[in-house]
């Protein structure tokens, strides 16, 4: 058999063990996550915004991307979620939404 110091976790009983992990509730991984999220959250709402004026205006993925000069690739991964705009994508695409805004509105 081993010694338990090698093995700090089998010196402790399930009991205690499982209650000191129950009473530690802060989690800073889950923090720096939440964190994250909420610096990201602007660029999903600007793209959302772009997915829904491309379909009120009855673009394709293939013009719009065309208009801003990505990739067909790019503009997808954007608007599914895999990937967010860099600073210069999320620059067009801002950009974009402003020049359109103001076509739908004079319309």
């Amino acid at each position: 058999m081993f010694p338990t110091s090698m093995f700090p976790s089998l010196s402790i009983p399930h009991s205690i063990r499982d209650s000191q992990t129950e009473s530690s509730s802060h989690d800073p991984w889950g923090d720096r996550r939440l964190a994250r999220m909420e610096r990201k959250e602007p660029t999903r709402r600007l793209l959302r915004d772009v997915m829904a004026l491309r379909r009120i205006r009855g673009m394709s993925q293939t013009a719009l991307a065309s208009e801003l000069g990505v990739s067909v690739r790019t503009l997808q991964e954007w608007e599914q979620g895999r990937r967010l705009p860099s600073g210069v994508g999320q620059a067009l695409l801002e950009r974009w939404m402003g020049d359109n805004k103001q076509h739908c509105e004079q319309s």
